[in-house]
């Protein structure tokens, strides 16, 4: 190997050991260290030495257009503050594209889903998930409950929608004091909202309002002929004794309200379906106080037990589906 060879493999080494060390989306910080290691040679050599042909022939080493080279020097001109760039010769951009990041960027998401698991634990106190079929279980309970908080099957997950609804809502609402509240995530689907509002209620208990809660975090493909769907509905259910909504805060009586989805980049989402934490943890606090008991007959990733337990609310939580009771294990439930 001959001295070139050598030089060339010590600064490919290094830079690799470098962006090993980078956190998610490293990729911005490569075209740092390319753009940084030109930079250092124009102050080394002169620019002049640089010329057209010279920066045409790095851009072809480095797998590159030339345009996006330079950025990449633009880039590091702007971001002097940058100081994990590192210096760099031939390299193939495509080979810490797709061999480099991948491996590091799947470390950092178990490294993040781990912290939020564990972080998960620590609201756990007495609550247990209920491994059991809901509409036999809900049948046995007392009719003393303060809040009805969940996030039933949709219309994509059961077989008809308007028998589904009519046969759960009025049960589950039927276990609520009169003065209590409840709050139900449904699809934001026409054909899903309209077998919700067809639903008779018992006790007095009527939708009060259609809820929205929006997030803008979440992508996917791009649509031709319809819009892209980043709501979904929550019913508000109540009587005309229910008890004020438990806030001073006015803009969380907002009928809109946005937060953002678990996010798989972030490390906090489990299932698909997956509510926001800190969305339940305010529809929890709007609808109890301390001491006060949940109901949540669907209780899928066991989210509404554990902000239940972090509140101090007493949760009953119900589902029989063995992968989210697998996901409330993963969170530090207990399974009765």
């Amino acid at each position: 190997m001959s001295e070139m060879d050598i030089a060339k493999a010590d600064w490919y080494n290094a830079l690799l050991a470098d962006i090993k060390k980078l956190e998610y989306g490293g990729i911005v910080l490569i075209k740092h260290a390319i753009g940084k290691r030109i930079l250092q040679d124009f102050d080394k050599f002169g620019k002049p030495e640089y010329n057209s042909k010279k920066v045409e022939n790095i851009a072809k080493d480095l797998n590159i257009s030339r345009r996006e080279l330079s950025r990449c020097i633009q880039f590091a001109r702007e971001h002097p503050e940058i100081k994990n760039g590192h210096a760099m010769t031939k390299l193939s951009w495509f080979k810490i594209a797709n061999e480099i990041l991948p491996e590091k960027n799947n470390n950092v998401l178990k490294a993040r889903k781990d912290n939020y698991l564990a972080s998960n634990k620590e609201y756990v106190k007495d609550s247990e998930i209920i491994n059991a079929d809901s509409l036999v279980y809900m049948k046995g309970l007392p009719e003393d409950y303060h809040l009805l908080l969940t996030d039933p099957p949709y219309k994509t997950d059961v077989d008809d929608i308007d028998s589904f609804a009519q046969e759960w809502l009025p049960l589950a609402i039927s276990k609520l004091k009169n003065t209590a509240r409840a709050y139900v995530f449904i699809g934001a689907y026409p054909d899903e909202m309209k077998a919700y509002l067809n639903v008779q209620l018992p006790n007095d208990f009527y939708i009060s309002k259609i809820l929205v809660w929006e997030y803008k975090n979440t992508l996917g493909p791009d649509t031709k002929k319809d819009y892209k769907q980043n709501w979904q509905a929550i019913l508000h259910i109540r009587t005309g004794d229910s008890l004020d909504i438990n806030t001073d805060i006015l803009t969380e009586k907002f009928s809109v309200q946005s937060f953002n989805a678990p996010d798989g980049r972030l490390g906090n989402r489990l299932h698909t379906w997956q509510k926001p934490d800190d969305l339940i943890e305010m529809l929890i606090k709007h609808g109890s106080k301390e001491g006060d008991k949940v109901l949540d007959p669907f209780c899928g990733t066991g989210t509404v037990s554990l902000m239940s337990d972090k509140l101090g609310r007493n949760c009953t939580a119900i589902d029989n589906d063995n992968q989210m009771i697998k996901i409330c294990k993963q969170r530090g439930l207990a399974i009765a």
